[in-house]
């Protein structure tokens, strides 16, 4: 609970943080509000396709869970940042924050490298945008890339190539199975 208005003592930011507790807000000269401290969880998804390091448009869905920490430093911030707007609001700024990092990542790898080092691809979206969002009190609970397409076949093209050298080994070692 965030209480604002007349408060007691010297308060630089102009509210006072009520945490797992209770106190007496005085009609008329305080009022108060509640900060959401639950997981938010939100659908990251391109709009337009993002143009890899080899040129490939790619369309990136993702998922991506924030929250305001419980330390005062974050609290404060959120409250800043976020109070009186709804959670819908609060999922627009962080989408927008994810939506960027996906894209500025993207633009340096080429398809390959994205789908290759798909975890450390997602650690490095999740430290970027968790620095991004910890100065308005939120942090990064979760972010991962859950599917990757593309409108001119590239990844079709990638798989088939991928496949038929699967079946190149798999009848070397058949082959060579047989002569032993």
């Amino acid at each position: 609970m965030i209480i604002s208005g007349l408060l007691e003592g010297p308060n630089e930011q102009g509210f006072k943080i009520v945490k797992g507790g209770g106190t007496v807000v005085w009609p008329v000269i305080q009022q108060y509000a509640f900060l959401n401290l639950d997981v938010m969880t939100m659908d990251v998804c391109s709009a337009a396709p993002i143009v890899s390091k080899n040129g490939i448009p790619l369309i990136v869905k993702a998922v991506a869970q924030v929250k305001v920490p419980g330390d005062y430093g974050s609290l404060a911030a959120a409250a800043q940042h976020f109070l009186g707007k709804s959670d819908a609001e609060i999922k627009s700024l962080a989408f927008e924050t994810f939506a960027g990092q996906l894209q500025a990542l993207i633009g340096t790898l080429t398809v390959e490298e994205l789908i290759g080092n798909l975890d450390q691809n997602n650690q490095r979206i999740q430290q970027g945008s968790n620095a991004d969002l910890s100065k308005m009190g939120l942090a990064v609970v979760l972010f991962n890339i859950n599917e990757i397409k593309d409108d001119v076949g590239y990844l079709d093209a990638l798989a088939a190539q991928t496949n038929a050298e699967a079946r190149r080994k798999a009848a070397i070692l058949l082959e060579s199975a047989r002569e032993n």
